[in-house]
């Protein structure tokens, strides 16, 4: 922002929009920057809760992100639009899309398309003014850009009190991978807004650095579905009683949800004084370790490398485990949490004590109390 431009701001009508009125003979710039500059609060209330909104269309839609961002244009930007010579305004504020924006960052280029779903079923999206920036690039030109859509509320949510004050204003949506914000992040920085600015000696760079990254984006996309298939593969396999599958993250969680012993043992640790961990005992958790890679070391630990093998372990001498998760909560001070995978990995470490001593689990990084208690535990096994 240019020095001087909240003070211009505070004073009414803005220094940039006063001087280019007055030098244009078109005083309706000033009223239309005044104007927005008294509603801006408004929007910047809109914005807040449109993000709110989507948070949680998204979670319910079951569709991850890496993040959600938000901005309420500035009145400097709005009046720096309003005097762009291609763009010609006679009611700014509806006509201009982007005043609210929120940006939508996904993980997975299929993503993009789930979200555009959502949108749609969920919003009023102005098909005109929306785009897929990157569709507009041509062959021999650099970029990466996101979908872009122009929506508002549907009559449904609008006529709702809370959402009334809001039932005109539009709102640009922004949908766009990691790695093509990574790209719109470090292009930024370089300030080049288009192919003319780039000198010649650099322009090849970037047209490898962009294919890079639209590569990389669909090798993740392909990854993961074919992530999905060994997922469903390996569930099939289980359902068939079929054990001879590999241990790894996937065959351990459809393992752990499907299998009798996964339940008996989770059953165990329920009755013995464990408990599931609510939301907001998990988020204070100081262990942050996905569960499934812990049973997964566990696995490896005791040379355990099939799931009929972890079977046939995990199913010996359930009344003795039984005891020892009984002793484990009697010498704990406090309540302990775990899950299913958790509750399992115990299992492991509890028959196969001579793989886990103490040096191993401090090694891991076990607190010192919870190891002693561990090792006293299953020293008592018999």
């Amino acid at each position: 922002m240019r020095k001087g431009a909240k003070a211009d701001e505070s004073r009414g009508a803005p220094g940039l929009i006063q001087a280019l009125a007055v030098k244009k003979g078109n005083n309706k710039m000033i009223d239309y920057a005044e104007d927005y500059r008294k509603k801006r609060p408004t929007y910047e209330h809109y914005t807040a809760r449109l993000s709110e909104l989507i948070k949680t269309l998204l979670v319910g839609y079951k569709i991850k992100i890496h993040a959600i961002e938000s901005r309420t244009k500035e009145v400097e930007s709005f009046q720096q639009k309003m005097l762009k010579p291609e763009k010609k305004y006679n009611d700014p504020i509806h006509q201009i899309t982007d005043l609210c924006g929120i940006r939508v960052i996904v993980y997975y280029v299929d993503d993009l398309m789930r979200v555009g779903d959502l949108l749609e079923k969920e919003f009023v999206v102005d098909l005109d003014n929306s785009s897929d920036r990157g569709s507009l690039l041509k062959p021999n030109e650099f970029g990466y850009r996101s979908h872009h859509y122009i929506i508002s509320l549907k009559e449904s949510r609008s006529s709702l009190p809370e959402w009334q004050t809001f039932s005109s204003i539009k709102a640009e949506i922004q949908v766009r991978t990691v790695l093509q914000h990574a790209w719109a992040a470090i292009s930024h920085a370089l300030q080049y807004k288009n192919n003319e600015e780039v000198p010649i000696e650099l322009a090849r760079k970037l047209f490898r650095v962009s294919g890079l990254l639209e590569l990389a984006d669909e090798e993740f996309t392909g990854i993961k579905k074919r992530g999905t298939e060994i997922s469903a593969n390996v569930a099939t396999a289980l359902s068939a009683g079929n054990l001879e599958i590999t241990v790894d993250g996937d065959s351990l969680k459809q393992y752990i949800e499907a299998s009798e012993v996964g339940a008996k043992i989770t059953q165990l640790a329920l009755n013995a004084g464990f408990q599931f961990p609510d939301e907001e005992v998990y988020d204070s958790l100081d262990d942050t370790e996905d569960p499934f890679s812990g049973l997964a070391w566990a696995c490896n630990q005791a040379g355990i490398s099939s799931i009929s093998k972890l079977d046939e372990v995990c199913s010996k001498d359930l009344d003795s485990l039984s005891k020892f998760f009984r002793r484990l909560i009697i010498a704990n001070d406090t309540q302990w949490y775990g899950t299913k995978p958790w509750f399992v990995q115990l299992a492991v470490m509890f028959a196969c004590p001579k793989s886990f001593n103490a040096k191993v689990l401090l090694k891991k990084g076990w607190g010192k109390d919870v190891v002693a208690n561990v090792i006293d535990s299953m020293s008592l096994k018999k």
